[in-house]
């Protein structure tokens, strides 16, 4: 027995390493869909079988009669590969005609090869262990090779019609199976075709894999695109754009230069706003709390001495979302401080500590109680999009505490590797486009 089982690596060694592979990706969470997955594991399943009867087959090959079993065994192998090719039918090929085809075609290929049980028409075995072939014996090898060239008619079609460059594997993988089963044409047992079904198999996993991730991305990005709209309709304010324009009009005749000089912030502010739409990266700290005492500035123009804004920032050498920080301000100056007659202090705090990229935004205003917020049945559209932007773009979290009377803390966390700056040649381009996409 270990004789037989020592003889059996040694023929399929690379079969079953290449067997070990399929399974190794398969296994964990795949990152294809659960049609296509089960298609995977069907030619796995197919592969074993066809790797097992394939040994036995040679091992009875060799014996100096026929034994009972050769017969059943070689029409069971020459349908399995059949079969393993349908299962790459059903993935490569959409739903429709040419499926109904090919199951047709394996229709008459079974057919054929079980005349072998009742006639010589297809192949036959002699007392003496002679293997024979039929009239009919190429109708089989062509059954199955008009499945190939099919698939690879398709495979070429969707490579040209679609651009869709990562097909080209499953050509490959189609025409290295045809070439396999011509080279099989007139033998009886052939490790290369085996092989080579096992090998198409990882290039289509390969495929459906890159395609999946593709989907996955793209579905990400128009995600972040919706909810980076959403953002910036939350920030479009018209109270306080009104007010602004107010504050502007009264210092025009009060104090001109100051005037201008709250234009110019207002413009800024306005700017930083737009920029959001094509900020499909994080950008520097330093960039974010730039736009942020801009709008402080505003703010400070109407509330006057009624707004306190401190500052203890340690490092900014990190990336986070764009107006992440912004959102936080405005609904600590707008739902804390300023509700109060007689205003508070707002805190910026900015650094790193234990592995950690963080910014605190706390003021000592009315706060809210955070139980009460979570089942008002509102949606917080800015709080919510800024979590999950933070997610996304730099596997980030916000966590919110908040003490009625007492004031609130709002603190973004981002891990040290996922806020590291770009490299400098970057990092002014992405400054460059954010000073001047909305003026475009």
């Amino acid at each position: 027995m270990l004789l037989i089982a020592s003889d059996f690596l040694k023929n399929n060694f690379t079969m079953l390493i290449l067997m070990g592979a399929l399974v190794v990706v398969l296994i964990p969470e795949s990152q294809v869909s659960k049609r296509d997955s089960r298609q995977l594991f069907l030619i796995f399943i197919f592969a074993a079988v066809l790797t097992g009867l394939s040994y036995l087959q040679s091992r009875m090959e060799l014996m100096d009669e026929l034994s009972p079993a050769r017969l059943p065994v070689m029409v069971l192998l020459y349908n399995l590969r059949v079969w393993i090719m349908l299962a790459f039918i059903q993935i490569a090929v959409e739903r429709g005609t040419i499926q109904w085809i090919c199951y047709g075609l394996a229709g008459v290929h079974l057919v054929i090869t079980s005349l072998s049980f009742f006639t010589k028409l297809v192949f036959w075995f002699t007392e003496d262990n002679g293997f024979h072939q039929g009239p009919l014996f190429l109708v089989t090898v062509f059954t199955s090779m008009i499945i190939l060239v099919i698939q690879a008619i398709y495979a070429v079609r969707r490579l040209y019609r679609e651009e869709d460059t990562a097909y080209v594997v499953i050509v490959y993988g189609t025409a290295a199976c045809f070439f396999a089963a011509a080279a099989d044409m007139f033998q009886t047992y052939n490790h290369f075709l085996n092989e080579t079904i096992i090998i198409s198999a990882l290039l289509y996993y390969i495929y459906l894999h890159v395609e999946h991730t593709g989907k996955v991305l793209m579905e990400k990005e128009e995600k972040l695109r919706l909810q980076q709209f959403n953002l910036l309709a939350t920030q479009i304010k018209p109270h306080f754009m009104f007010n602004v324009l107010n504050t502007i009009y009264g210092l025009c005749e009060l104090d001109p230069a100051e005037a201008m000089d709250t234009i110019s912030d207002f413009s800024d502010y306005i700017r930083g706003n737009l920029n959001i739409i094509d900020a499909t990266k994080p950008v520097p700290m330093e960039q974010e709390l730039e736009h942020v005492k801009t709008y402080l500035r505003l703010e400070k123009q109407r509330f006057g001495d009624r707004l306190h804004v401190k500052y203890d920032i340690e490092r900014m050498d990190f990336c986070l979302p764009c107006l992440s920080v912004q959102v936080l301000v405005e609904n600590a100056v707008k739902h804390g401080i300023c509700v109060r007659p007689e205003g508070g202090t707002l805190q910026i705090s900015i650094g790193y500590k234990d592995g950690y990229w963080y910014a605190e935004v706390s003021d000592d205003g009315v706060g809210f109680d955070v139980d009460q917020v979570k089942n008002d049945g509102r949606k917080h559209i800015g709080i919510a999009n800024v979590r999950e932007r933070l997610a996304y773009m730099s596997h980030g979290l916000l966590m919110i505490q908040s003490i009625p009377g007492d004031g609130t803390s709002s603190l973004i966390l981002i891990p040290e590797k996922y806020g590291k700056l770009p490299p400098e040649d970057e990092k002014e381009a992405a400054e460059d486009a954010f000073l001047s996409g909305a003026g475009d």
